[in-house]
């Protein structure tokens, strides 16, 4: 497998992507999704909303904010799938420690990151 163009951390290698993944993840997602999978990004947008607001509003209502981790998996789980899509198109290496654990714990940087590849590589 090949190396990730720019590290999951490089995120100040493009400003307005990572302003955008910073403050609105959702946009970039969808963007992300849309250009992998030649589709609207809008659905996976709106499907990413869901995941993250509802659920973390829901787990902060029912659960007074002790079950947030719920949330930021059921995003995980969405979005390590097209990671690994856009790994296997592109032969890249699992890293920096597999698609799902990437997004656990550095979501923006993993959709930032995602973001980048596609861009270097002019898709």
């Amino acid at each position: 497998p090949l190396r990730w163009t720019s590290g999951i951390c490089a995120c100040s290698d493009d400003i307005p992507s990572c302003c955008l993944g910073l403050f609105c993840p959702c946009i970039l997602f969808g963007r992300n999704v849309e250009t992998l999978e030649d589709r609207p990004w809008v659905g996976p947008c709106v499907m990413h909303l869901l995941l993250w607001g509802a659920v973390t509003g829901l787990c902060c209502a029912l659960t007074e904010g002790t079950a947030l981790g719920v949330a930021a998996s059921c995003v995980s789980c969405y979005a390590c799938g097209y990671r690994k899509t856009l790994r296997d198109k592109y032969n890249l290496e699992d890293a920096p420690c597999g698609d799902f654990l990437t997004h656990l714990c550095c979501h923006p940087c993993a959709v930032c990151q995602e973001y980048r590849e596609m861009k270097e590589r002019g898709t």
